[in-house]
């Protein structure tokens, strides 16, 4: 007597409660962290720069009687920004969306798409803009040497290096840079740099001294190695980008956008008049609808017998005070 076989009682079915999609966290995607949004009415305008060493320059003095007091001032300057506007968008084909099996849900699934395009291009531009040489008033180098020169740190990969006091004379240096305005408050690198710098013996062993690890299963955190560097905040750039091109079969380039750099800074947590912070992320709020800078919308294009979700946005990252900050490249080998 014959019986069925498993292929003859069951037809092979989608699974209803999931399916596979590689997107990355919106966490993994620092720009917006370091640079505060600062929403624009125009695609273009300006802000004031008052001038930095007269607010430090001593102008009071002696009065004697029956004369003026002393006079002091400052002076002010503008500086300007020009948002760039681009745009993606996902073709929903009525036939694709006729023919899918359930759970495939088309139209979240293009949100989802275009919603990612946004963070990468916004990651990518803030890497441009702010993470490369010649920005920033200071500019650092880490070298596989450990004798570094004036500019140079020791890579942190390296037996001899010293990521705490680099970063506390950075931090100093910075505040005097500054007059005292604008004391680095943050630092963020790439994320094979954070790899490195949460094992490095120095952290590991003041965390210990600390009694902030307990046992081997210990983990150490962004916050633990804050405090440690006196800063209020590690931010671990940790964005991919795929850098194959399209359609090339069996091949797949993954890059950390931030690479093995660094970047320590003053940051306000929002926009502030009269204060200062080392950049801004400036968009152009009446293009994007959003105070992100940004806006998604769904319409239909019968030319394709589709619908279209598409996501555009209007905005740009701008190092308003270079001073307040420092760019520091290869902080591993």
């Amino acid at each position: 007597m014959s019986l069925p076989t498993p292929g003859d009682v069951h037809v092979n079915a989608p699974l209803t409660n999931m399916s596979v999609l590689y997107a990355q966290a919106q966490t993994r995607f620092a720009a917006d962290r370091l640079f505060p949004v600062v929403t624009s009415d125009k695609e273009s305008n300006s802000y004031f720069k008052f001038d930095k060493s007269e607010w430090a320059r001593l102008a009071m003095k002696p009065r004697a009687v029956g004369t003026p007091a002393a006079e002091g001032g400052y002076g002010i300057t503008t500086d300007s920004f020009h948002c760039i506007t681009e745009a993606v968008k996902k073709l929903i084909p009525d036939r694709l969306r006729r023919n899918s099996d359930n759970p495939l849900n088309q139209d979240r699934a293009a949100m989802r798409f275009v919603t990612q395009q946004a963070l990468l291009a916004r990651e990518k531009r803030f890497a441009a803009a702010a993470l490369v040489a010649s920005v920033w008033s200071t500019d650092i180098t880490g070298v596989a040497s450990d004798t570094p020169s004036a500019g140079e740190w020791e890579q942190w990969d390296r037996a001899g290096s010293t990521p705490i006091a680099n970063i506390h004379a950075a931090t100093t240096a910075i505040d005097k840079l500054t007059l005292g305005a604008a004391r680095p408050n943050v630092f963020a690198c790439g994320q094979e740099v954070w790899d490195v710098l949460k094992i490095h013996p120095d952290i590991l062993d003041l965390l210990k001294y600390g009694g902030q690890l307990q046992g081997t299963l210990s983990k150490v955190t962004t916050q633990m190695v804050a405090q440690l560097f006196e800063l209020d905040e590690i931010i671990v750039m940790s964005a991919l980008e795929e850098t194959e091109d399209e359609n090339v079969a069996g091949t797949s380039t993954p890059a950390y956008i931030a690479g093995k750099s660094g970047i320590l800074l003053f940051r306000q947590a929002t926009p502030m008049i009269e204060e200062v912070s080392a950049g801004y992320t400036m968009c152009w709020q009446d293009v994007g609808g959003t105070a992100g800078g940004w806006r998604i919308k769904k319409y239909r294009d019968e030319n394709v017998a589709s619908d279209v979700v598409e996501n555009e946005s209007s905005w740009v990252p701008k190092v308003v005070a270079p001073d307040a900050g420092a760019f520091i490249a290869t902080l591993i080998g």
